[in-house]
This record gives C-alpha cells, structure tokens and sequence, in this order.
C-alpha cells in the first residue's frame, strides 16, 4: 500500500471481511475471535505485543478524531456513510 489512506482502506476492508460474507461468519465484528478488531473495540482486551492499535487511528481523514474508538467507529460504518462524510468535507 502506498499510502497511509490505501492502508486504512484496506484495513477497515479487512476488519468487516467476516460480516460481509455471503455467510457471515459472526454478527459483530467485536466477537470475531480471528481477528485483530476486538483489540480496538475494547480497552479490557489486552493487545499482543506484535500488534499496534495506535498506528491505524493516525491515519483517519478529518472529521474523524484520531482515536482508537474513532477507527472503531469508522470499521462499524457503512461505506456509503463514509462516502457521504467526504463528499461533504471536499
């Protein structure tokens, strides 16, 4: 990825991966136990010391805090949510 957008594209993709399927896989993505999303969700998760929950919140456009619960926030989102909140900041 070449950008800092392109990784946190991806990662959201990543991260709501198991409730898009056809099937899905769970009903939250908080509950989802082969991934990395019930870190971010919640602060009693102790996180591994391979993976890094500060970096992706970094990276978040405006209007969005740069928090972990703001990334939490954007994975949860519609990806037409998404879209109509840069449409209206561009």
């Amino acid at each position: 990825m070449d950008t800092p957008q392109a990784m946190l594209a991806v990662s959201r993709y990543i991260h709501r991966n198991p409730i898009e399927t056809k099937i899905p896989m769970g009903k939250h993505l908080s509950n989802y136990s082969f991934s990395t999303f019930p870190y971010y969700y919640s602060s009693d998760k102790m996180t591994e010391p391979y993976i890094d929950i500060e970096q992706l919140p970094r990276y978040l456009p405006p209007p969005f805090e740069k928090t972990i619960e703001a990334y939490v926030d954007y994975c949860l989102m519609k990806v037409e949510e998404i879209l109509s909140i840069e449409r209206y900041i561009s």
